[in-house]
């Protein structure tokens, strides 16, 4: 899933399922689609913050952003 921050730096995420943990990255310049793309997925994986979500919690998670591509 991607979400694009707004020009304050700020996102929102409504859609995920409670009583699941996700892993959360911020990158600056992946092109649109190459997320789902594996080696993409594997070279992120390490830099990104867990994240669980429980039900009707609100959470707030502080994300530096990479830039794309990773050096």
């Amino acid at each position: 899933m991607t979400v694009a921050a707004t020009r304050a730096g700020t996102f929102s995420i409504r859609s995920l399922p409670p009583g699941l943990d996700y892993l959360a990255v911020a990158v600056d310049g992946l092109p649109p689609g190459d997320y789902r793309e594996p080696e993409v997925l594997a070279a992120l994986r390490p830099l990104a913050r867990p994240l669980r979500v429980d039900a009707g919690g609100h959470h707030t998670l502080s994300l530096d952003a990479i830039p794309w591509p990773l050096r």
